[in-house]
């Protein structure tokens, strides 16, 4: 899977959505995706199969449960299985739910 598929699948959501960061300041709920790095499946100094981990990030203002079951069943509905993770940011007064997979 491309990048600019992943884009289209995220964009179902129907909110902002940026790979890796906007360039200006959003209003809460928004969407930032990410590779946070590269691996592959290789022998015989060959890769076969690129593999990409990718981390998708949910900003909300307050916890968003409807909102994360959304985005959760978009990703279930594209065979992509993820682990997620949550923090509040402080500084920025917003919660983050962070998805990790694989494409």
């Amino acid at each position: 899977m491309e990048l600019s598929e992943l884009s289209t699948i995220l964009a179902e959501l129907n909110i902002p959505i940026a790979y890796n960061h906007f360039i200006s300041r959003q209003k809460p709920p928004y969407l930032v995706y990410k590779v946070t790095s590269n691996n592959g499946f290789s022998a015989d100094n060959k890769v076969y199969e690129k593999i990409r981990h990718i981390n998708i990030e949910l900003y909300t203002e307050n916890k968003n449960e409807i909102l994360e079951g959304q985005l959760e069943t978009i990703l279930c509905n594209h065979e992509m299985v993820f682990d997620s993770f949550e923090s509040y940011i402080e500084s920025e007064n917003v919660y983050q739910v962070v998805y990790e997979i694989t494409i």
